[in-house]
């Protein structure tokens, strides 16, 4: 899904005790909000309709986001070639 991987200037995540009340507070105000869910321990599950779209530790996410840009960056790099 779109809302996993967008970044739109303007949007931010909060944490709150109060859901309901900060969901209010943001339609009083006219301003788009969603509940994303609880946050805390050592798995990422997303759920969309009830259906599960990620369920992975934290641990192996930060080691795919850390290696991201170096796999990115040696995959380009140029290929020696034999003679100059």
């Amino acid at each position: 899904p779109a809302r996993l991987f967008g970044e739109a200037i303007g949007t931010v995540v909060v944490a709150t005790a109060d859901r309901d009340a900060l969901l209010a507070l943001a339609q009083r105000r006219g301003v788009t909000a969603w509940f994303v869910g609880p946050t805390g321990g050592d798995r990422v599950v997303i759920t969309v309709d009830e259906r599960r779209v990620v369920d992975a530790s934290v641990a192996d996410l930060r080691a795919a986001w850390e290696g991201a840009l170096p796999a990115v960056v040696a995959a380009r790099a140029p290929v020696s070639g034999g003679g100059a």
